[in-house]
């Protein structure tokens, strides 16, 4: 009876344990298992610790050593020593235990400072990389917030760019039919036209190219005579437009005069940038704004505007045709870049170019 008794217990004991660990759930044993994973990822990232701990160990165990045969007459039962009643002995024990010991602890020393100094290192990496790419971020939101401010002038610029194409008005004196004297009045697109009827030379056969070239002259001279005061405000602003998408993505801070190779790939990149907003003013101007604009450029007044004409290809739809067997004309009056797409423009032109910034 007392022999089953036992054998009850027994089993309603196992019985015990197997329903306890039924009762602990998957989360539960998960959870013990990430307790004992991070104890031992604490060991291991406090190897500074470790060390300290193997270090001090050897110590405690000298001293305690000494401690208890000194005061209280108790000999190590591996060590035997015959001459126990000399200090000499016992301090030659002594500079042996120092003399192990020493470098040992040296050692571990050693170990230990290395250890601090690449935890060190892989801080200051981490440092490193966390200012790089706050400074990444900062460039980044700089750069928009730049992107915004000069689309916000850059439409505002075209939005009068288009309103004083519609109010430009200009006077002809015209003899009509009966032969009489008349002055009429063009407006917007249509004043356009009439100056560029009046003051675009027509080639004519026998005329040679320098000659050409002189009644280009002769013809932007008059049109800036009699007509500067009702084409400045267009021409200023066409200028200052102009100027501004020139300016976009050149602060000096980030971007320097292309000298090297990399600071020549920088603007490159922004240079093609500056042209897709060159290309939606030039989308805005009609045949007649291209033959006015390149008589303007022609002038004393116009010099300036000249350059951007040339730099972002505004004269790319003009049509060329208008020079007839002149067609080397076009090119001496002004750089190949001012009628070129870019995909079309040499590398090395580009280069010579952008290294000539107004």
């Amino acid at each position: 009876m007392g022999f089953n008794k036992k054998e009850e217990r027994k089993d309603l004991h196992s019985g015990n344990l197997e329903d306890l660990w039924e009762v602990l759930s998957n989360f539960e044993l998960q959870r013990i298992k990430m307790y004992w994973l991070s104890k031992i990822a604490l060991v291991r990232d406090n190897g500074v610790y470790l060390l300290a701990l193997i270090a001090v160990v050897p110590i405690l165990f000298v001293t305690g050593a000494v401690i208890v045969h000194f005061q209280y007459g108790i000999d190590l039962p591996w060590f035997d020593v015959k001459n126990a009643g000399t200090a000499a002995h016992w301090g030659q024990i002594g500079d042996f235990v120092g003399g192990v010991l020493n470098p040992l602890l040296s050692f571990a020393a050693l170990v230990a400072v290395i250890y601090s100094l690449r935890v060190q290192s892989k801080e200051l990496a981490l440092a490193r990389d966390d200012a790089k790419e706050n400074h990444r971020i900062q460039v980044q939101q700089s750069q928009i917030f730049e992107r915004q401010n000069f689309e916000s002038v850059f439409f505002r610029l075209l939005d009068v760019h288009s309103r004083l194409v519609n109010d430009l008005q200009v006077s002809v004196s015209e003899y009509g039919v009966d032969g009489r004297e008349a002055s009429n009045i063009y407006h917007g697109v249509l004043a356009f036209d009439k100056l560029a009827e009046m003051y675009f030379p027509q080639p004519y056969s026998g005329l040679t190219v320098a000659r050409y070239e002189q009644r280009f002259d002769t013809n932007s001279a008059n049109m800036q005579k009699y007509y500067s005061s009702r084409l400045a405000h267009y021409c200023r602003n066409l200028y200052q437009i102009m100027k501004h998408v020139d300016g976009f993505g050149m602060d000096a801070l980030r971007v320097s005069k292309p000298s090297s190779r990399a600071n020549l790939r920088a603007w490159i990149d922004n240079y093609i940038s500056q042209r897709k907003y060159a290309n939606m003013l030039r989308a805005q101007l009609s045949p007649s704004e291209l033959r006015v604009i390149f008589l303007n450029c022609l002038s004393v007044q116009g010099h300036g505007l000249k350059y951007y004409v040339e730099r972002f290809s505004l004269l790319k739809h003009m049509d060329l045709e208008v020079f007839g067997d002149h067609s080397e004309v076009p090119f001496n009056l002004y750089n190949e870049m001012a009628y070129a797409g870019y995909e079309k423009i040499d590398g090395f032109k580009l280069r010579a170019h952008l290294s000539t910034k107004r």
